[in-house]
């Protein structure tokens, strides 16, 4: 009887801990960029909103976010620190997570003038 209960156990974890991560996992969360040209960049996302923080430049620019489906959003820039580059406020970006994996998910973007490829991962917690 231990030994069925025991197996039972074993089963029942080895079912949690071999479950896939899907996009809806990265609707939240702190994410930093592997592209080393994205180094400094920092990103801090909930369900409603994402800022992005470059605190070599000291940029903070802010996103809405529109959820399209578990895999697709859309984000709507609302605020930007850097008057320079102002006239991104208002503007759109369409994001579609193509790849997950266990700590990192890829994302193709689409706006701007540009479509990017940009893989980002989980910053883990120090």
């Amino acid at each position: 009887m231990k030994e069925a209960l025991l197996l039972i156990f074993l089963l029942i974890n080895l079912n949690t801990y071999s479950q896939e991560k899907k996009c809806s996992d990265y609707k939240v969360g702190k994410f930093k960029y592997t592209n080393p040209l994205y180094k400094n960049w920092k990103v801090l996302r909930n369900e409603t909103e994402q800022i992005e923080t470059n605190k070599v430049d000291k940029i903070e620019l802010r996103a809405s976010i529109n959820w399209v489906s578990d895999c697709e959003y859309i984000l709507t820039y609302t605020q930007l620190n850097d008057s320079e580059n102002h006239s991104i406020v208002g503007q759109k970006i369409n994001v579609k997570i193509i790849k997950v994996g266990n700590e990192s998910v890829i994302c193709e973007s689409e706006g701007l003038g540009a479509k990017l490829e940009l893989e980002m991962v989980l910053e883990k917690e120090k």
